[in-house]
């Protein structure tokens, strides 16, 4: 009883110990709370901002479709005993920087991608990688936009080019068929592939191209005859619209900050239920803008692509300088910056950078979790308001009191 009058006299005693017994309750779900204070702006958040990829998306991408020159069958089809499909699945298993199998976690998604379709199709990745002895490598390069290598098959050589579909373009002087038939480039097919590019490109979804050379003298080949368009799909994780859902409920923005394509920002935030999408502004706007306008065009823009991570910082102190509470929600090193400078930074309690969780106050294991803390924040205001209530009546009935025994 003692205890309640104390907590009673001294508001801000009732609060710390609802905070403690609030934060022990998220940390019993494994949420991570590195910075206590927090809960005392949470509460009034208004925007929270996603990077995408890892957020948002899974980090993993699959093959969603493939293209050749004639026709685009379906992706089961690639089980079968055609000539193409199996040189297909050869060249997914083997053309990568992957040289032990059992370290494929720590492959470019867009390898393991490619790996994993080559085991869907019943590809041996050990019993290829044996029977075909590596003779020429050619790592991907950001420049060159490229990467190949070459295989030794008895006395046969065969070699594969991954990358830029318009840089694998350039280094095809032929493409082959879906019947096996190897025609020179033409018009006709030049047309249907800058179409296909383009169309999936649109769409926020990302391509590559695959291409080989049989029996060359040379090494590297002076030329390549193009296999595949491949359609890669880098996928929502499950429940982020329900998330995005539930804070526009709370009359919570959610913005997108990311590094990634505006085509494919804008997909995302389609799929996902964002608001305000009819365009988006990248680094490249942004730094060509003053920063006043930048400002004001964050009241309503909610899609923000190609972002230096210098930028996701500034664009977030731009909030805050319009009287917005902020909180940013990534997982990389490059998210650092504006993990650090937002009111509440959060980031996940695996699969995130050191970086990113050195300067994060929260860590979650899932979005599901920042509703968890937002509903707990708000139980706490909830109880103080009961608090300031009880207090007032006791006040009044304090009055009356005195009141009473003065007449």
């Amino acid at each position: 009883m003692a205890v309640f009058i104390v907590l009673i006299q001294n508001n801000e005693l009732f609060k710390y110990v609802l905070n403690l017994n609030e934060t022990k309750r998220i940390k019993s779900q494994n949420i991570q709370i590195q910075d206590i204070t927090f809960l005392n702006c949470i509460n009034n958040i208004d925007i929270v901002c996603f990077d995408k990829t890892g957020v948002l998306t899974t980090r993993e991408i699959e093959v969603k479709r493939i293209h050749f020159a004639d026709e685009t069958p379906d992706i089961d089809s690639f089980l079968s005993g055609k000539n193409i499909f199996n040189l297909t699945n050869i060249a997914c298993a083997l053309c990568n920087d992957v040289i032990f199998f059992e370290k494929i976690n720590q492959a470019d998604p867009i390898d393991r991608a490619l790996i994993f379709f080559a085991l869907k199709n019943r590809i041996d990745i050990n019993e290829i990688k044996s029977k075909y002895k590596r003779i020429y490598d050619k790592p991907f390069d950001s420049e060159d936009r490229y990467m190949a290598c070459g295989f030794k098959l008895n006395d046969k050589r065969i070699y594969f080019a991954k990358g830029d579909p318009e840089i694998i373009l350039k280094m095809c002087k032929s493409y082959i068929t879906v019947s096996g038939i190897e025609k020179k480039m033409d018009l006709e097919f030049l047309l249907s592939f800058n179409a296909k590019t383009y169309s999936i490109n649109q769409k926020g979804d990302r391509t590559i191209a695959l291409a080989y050379s049989k029996n060359t003298l040379e090494s590297p080949p002076l030329h390549y005859t193009f296999l595949c368009l491949l359609h890669l799909e880098n996928p929502v994780k499950p429940g982020v619209p329900e998330v995005v859902k539930k804070l526009k409920e709370k009359g919570v923005r959610t913005i997108i900050l990311t590094g990634d394509r505006p085509e494919t920002a804008m997909k995302i935030g389609r799929e996902i239920g964002i608001d305000n999408l009819n365009y988006c502004l990248t680094g490249k706007n942004i730094a060509q803008m003053e920063l006043s306008e930048v400002a004001r065009q964050s009241d309503h823009v909610s899609i923000f692509a190609r972002l230096l991570p210098s930028q996701k910082g500034v664009l977030i102190m731009l909030m805050q300088q319009r009287k917005n509470i902020v909180a940013m929600v990534g997982d990389g090193a490059n998210d650092a910056v504006a993990i650090k400078v937002a009111d509440v930074g959060v980031s996940f309690v695996e699969k995130s950078s050191p970086f990113a969780k050195r300067v994060s106050k929260i860590l979650v294991n899932d979005l599901d979790d920042l509703l968890t803390i937002i509903k707990s924040v708000r139980r706490v205001k909830c109880w103080i308001g009961y608090l300031m209530l009880f207090r007032a009546l006791i006040f009044i009935s304090m009055l009356l009191t005195l009141y009473i025994f003065s007449i």
